[in-house]
């Protein structure tokens, strides 16, 4: 599983090299740049990685805007808010691009529109999926788990390798 004979080739759609994998899907194949984030338009927490060379290292990809473009408001050279998301299968780091035409929503109503909520309510660094809000919900309801065993878990599912080199916060 960690590795495909079909890495390196073309991928199915015959542009680019297939290099991509996700570990949530059922796609039994590789995929180029392009198929991967086309693909993952409506799961965009999936776990990605991507061949270095040697092995699946983890790539993020994601961007909230106007139904995953940017907004065509945006600031000129803008790459968005730096954001933690809290999901039910690990942390991922993403570039949030707010909307900001002239009737847009709030940021906390745009993320919970997301179904994103924000760990404050002044500039929003972290946030967490309504599902992982749900699941810890669950667990701590039923099986007693604590907010930091639940965390904990979490961080080993985003790396159970180097669990200390997750980031867990955005600011320096």
């Amino acid at each position: 599983m960690e590795t495909d004979d079909n890495v390196g080739q073309l991928c199915t759609c015959a542009k680019e090299a297939a290099v991509y994998c996700c570990v949530d899907c059922s796609l039994p194949h590789v995929l180029c740049h392009s198929c991967v984030i086309e693909s993952h338009s409506s799961d965009p927490f999936h776990c990605i990685r991507k061949w270095n060379g040697s092995f699946f290292d983890h790539v993020f990809l994601f961007e909230l805007g106007h139904c995953g473009k940017a907004c065509p408001n945006r600031l000129p050279g803008s790459t968005g808010h730096a954001t933690k998301v809290i999901h039910s299968n690990g942390i991922h780091g993403i570039h949030i691009e707010y909307c900001h035409c002239i009737h847009a929503l709030s940021e906390l109503e745009q993320l919970a529109q997301s179904s994103l909520f924000s760990a404050t309510l002044d500039r929003p660094e972290t946030v967490f999926t309504f599902a992982v809000l749900k699941q810890f919900h669950l667990l701590g309801s039923t099986a007693k788990t604590s907010a930091y065993d639940f965390f904990n878990t979490l961080v080993n599912m985003t790396d159970n390798m180097f669990p200390k080199k997750v980031l867990v916060s955005t600011c320096p």
